[in-house]
C-alpha cells in the first residue's frame, strides 16, 4: 500500500481518538459505588480491622500512625497486627501516595530502620491476595489491612475515615472519600 493511500486513514484514526477518549471517560464516569468503584472511576480502597476492634471511625492521621506504626496498641490493648499488600497491587499504591507518602523503596528502608532501631520486632506480614488479607485480620484481634471495595466481608469491620476539615466519617463509596484508586489516564 502507497504512503499517499494510508494518510487518509491515519488522519481518520487522529480524528476519531478523541472521541473514543471521551467515550472511555463517560463509560468510567457512570459506574456506581457498589462495587469499590466511585462515580468518577475511581476504586475505592476499604481499611478492615477484626470484627471486635472498638474502632469504627478513625481520623487520616490516626491512620497513619497505626499503619506507620508509631501507635502498636487498639484501644482494647491489643497489639496491632499490620498486614500489607504487594507493592504493585492498587491497594498498596493508594496506601504509599495517601497515606505513608512515599514510594515502595523508600518505605521498606522505613520499616528496616524501624526494626534496626528496636522499635517493631520485625517488619509486617504480607497478605497476597484480598482473601489472604481478610482471613488474617478475620483471625488475628489487632488484624488490620486493605482491600479494594466499600463492603465490609464477613468476619471484619470496615473502618470510616473522620475528615480533619468537616469531621465527617466517610465510608467507603461516599463522595469525597480520601482513599481512592484513580486510574492513570490512557497514553495519547
Amino acid at each position: 500500500m502507497k504512503l499517499r493511500n494510508i494518510l487518509p486513514l491515519v488522519g481518520a484514526a487522529l480524528l476519531l481518538a478523541p472521541t473514543l477518549r471521551a467515550a472511555d471517560a463517560q463509560a468510567a464516569t457512570s459506574r456506581d459505588g457498589a462495587s469499590g468503584k466511585a462515580t468518577s472511576g475511581a476504586l475505592h480502597v476499604a481499611v478492615i480491622v477484626h470484627s471486635k476492634n472498638p474502632i469504627s471511625e478513625i481520623s487520616l492521621a490516626e491512620l497513619r500512625q497505626y499503619f506507620a506504626l508509631e501507635k502498636r496498641f487498639w484501644p482494647n490493648r491489643s497489639r496491632v497486627a499490620l498486614y500489607m499488600r504487594p507493592s504493585k497491587t492498587k491497594e498498596q499504591k493508594v496506601l504509599l501516595e495517601t497515606i505513608y507518602e512515599k514510594s515502595s523503596r523508600h518505605l521498606k528502608k522505613y520499616w528496616k530502620r524501624m526494626v534496626f532501631m528496636g522499635d517493631i520486632p520485625g517488619e509486617p506480614s504480607y497478605a497476597g491476595t484480598t482473601k489472604a488479607a481478610v482471613d488474617r485480620v478475620r483471625r488475628k484481634k489487632g488484624g488490620m489491612s486493605v482491600i479494594m471495595g466499600t463492603k465490609a466481608p464477613k468476619g471484619v469491620k470496615v473502618l470510616a475515615i473522620r475528615l480533619k476539615k468537616s469531621g465527617k466519617a466517610l465510608r467507603p463509596g461516599d463522595a469525597g472519600y480520601p482513599l481512592v484508586y484513580k486510574p492513570k489516564p490512557a497514553k495519547k
